[in-house]
């Protein structure tokens, strides 16, 4: 793709607060925090704006250097893929670069920069069991995550995950949301949605919402609890 302007970026923003008054703004570009130069020359004139704003990041390029430049520009908010804290199924998926050992440190930075931190987790690769997605909750909860949200695995047509199971004989149709269904490794599929249910239902339980946010970050408090009551229903378990 063609990166736009940096000026051209600026100018928008200028336009959009001038004619609206908005002060947040969320960039959509997963690779803002890459730590590139361009990132840096960014970063530089978002400071002058003096906005509030959010993105998407993959894990890879969330360093030390770029989520203190991102904090001193502006930025409040960031949604992390991880996808797995489970090496086998990260090499599955060819993201083996997303080292879970550095899950703990990015939670500590972001916070010590006044940065939310929400975290995208998937459930259902093929080394995925009931026992060690548990685990996974209770790390991000030790690790005290700001907010993680769980998510089904969903191959897509035109993916080699796709593509595999269909070779495998192992994909079972789409249910009423479009969402893929497949048998996986380790679990029925509805398990899936069971274990997505149970670890929402863990990890923004009360004990877990008083260990895991700062006293005085009322904002993720009130996240945590609207998440807390969105998972209490259970899910629909009949494809």
């Amino acid at each position: 793709y063609m990166p736009r302007p940096l000026d051209d970026i600026v100018r928008d923003i200028e336009i959009i607060k001038d004619q609206t008054n908005m002060n947040n703004f969320h960039f959509t570009d997963s690779n803002l925090l890459i730590g590139n130069k361009r990132s840096y020359q960014l970063f530089e004139k978002l400071k002058y704006l003096e906005i509030d704003w959010g993105c998407s990041s993959d894990m890879q390029f969330m360093t030390p250097d770029s989520i203190v430049a991102a904090a001193e520009s502006g930025c409040d908010f960031i949604s992390m893929g991880v996808e797995s804290l489970n090496t086998e199924n990260l090499a599955y998926c060819n993201k083996s670069f997303n080292d879970p050992e550095r899950v703990k440190d990015i939670i500590r930075t972001c916070k010590n920069q006044e940065i939310s931190l929400y975290i995208n987790v998937i459930f259902g690769f093929d080394f995925d069991t009931t026992e060690n997605a548990m685990e996974t909750v209770e790390k991000l909860i030790g690790y005290k995550a700001h907010a993680v949200h769980f998510h089904v695995l969903d191959p897509t047509i035109g993916t080699p995950l796709y593509s595999e199971l269909k070779t495998q004989n192992r994909l079972l149709g789409k249910t009423e949301t479009g969402l893929t269904i497949f048998q996986p490794k380790n679990m029925d599929y509805n398990d899936i949605h069971n274990l997505v249910y149970e670890a929402n239902k863990r990890f923004y339980s009360d004990d877990s919402i008083v260990l895991r946010v700062p006293k005085d970050r009322q904002d993720i408090m009130a996240l945590n609890r609207q998440f807390q009551k969105n998972t209490q229903k259970a899910p629909n378990t009949q494809w």
